[in-house]
């Protein structure tokens, strides 16, 4: 695993985006600790990136802060986990075309680190893995949007892992679903918050997730997922 990610020096929203599309994922700290200056910074930056889109509701950014299953939104991760670690996902699992890029910036890091991991799924995962995961069914739970789908795409552009809205149809893709979101796979990077920080990471290329937050109640992330370029189609 690489150690815990270093910012890059302040760089053009040009320079982060060709980082990302090389390396799958840049840190960058924002210079700004206004709240709406910080809102308007990170809105800017993940323009560069693509087309904005609401991951639910209206809202163009979302705040995320740890919860305990009992006060978490139905559906959400944390109605599945709680404030404990979390598996491996990838954001908007649940829409045929889940968005390409996701923007995480923290505005209070919490009482103790609570870092968000990344996983290279495609070097991470063995080839029967990937063999399986392109050809086992898996239903998709998306309200009255639900759909069948496979875990990687028929292009290989993603691997579409959440196990709170995928459910595997054969013993086979259940076995699949188990041993990709186990938590024994080593993360490839780490980010450890602080104000300011912010990570953009290509979600079709990474799954994440967040570690155990039981001890960090007041860590605030702010959100947004970026639906790409048209090519990404």
């Amino acid at each position: 695993m690489d150690g815990a990610a270093t910012p890059t020096p302040v760089a053009s929203n040009r320079q982060l985006v060709e980082e990302v599309m090389d390396t799958g994922w840049v840190v960058t700290q924002l210079q700004t600790a206004a709240p709406g200056r910080r809102r308007d910074a990170i809105m800017a930056l993940a323009r560069a990136f693509g087309t904005i889109t609401a991951t639910r509701g209206r809202n163009a950014i979302d705040e995320l802060r740890p919860r305990a299953r009992r006060e978490a939104r139905p559906g959400s991760m944390s109605a599945a986990t709680g404030l404990g670690a979390q598996p491996w996902h990838m954001d908007m699992a649940h829409r045929p075309l889940p968005a390409r890029f996701v923007l995480l910036s923290c505005v209070d890091a919490g009482q103790q680190d609570c870092a968000t991991e990344l996983l290279d799924w495609r070097q991470s995962l063995p080839g029967d893995d990937l063999d399986q995961a392109a050809s086992e069914p898996m239903r998709v739970r998306s309200g009255r949007a639900s759909f069948y789908a496979t875990m990687l795409d028929p292009r290989r552009r993603f691997l579409r892992c959440d196990p709170t809205c995928i459910s595997g149809l054969t013993d086979a893709g259940r076995a699949l679903q188990i041993a990709i979101g186990r938590a024994s796979c080593i993360p490839t990077h780490q980010v450890c918050w602080q104000p300011g920080r912010t990570l953009i990471f290509d979600n079709w290329r990474l799954l994440h997730r967040r570690a155990d937050a039981s001890r960090s109640r007041q860590r605030t992330l702010l959100r947004i997922s970026i639906m790409g370029q048209a090519n990404d189609c």
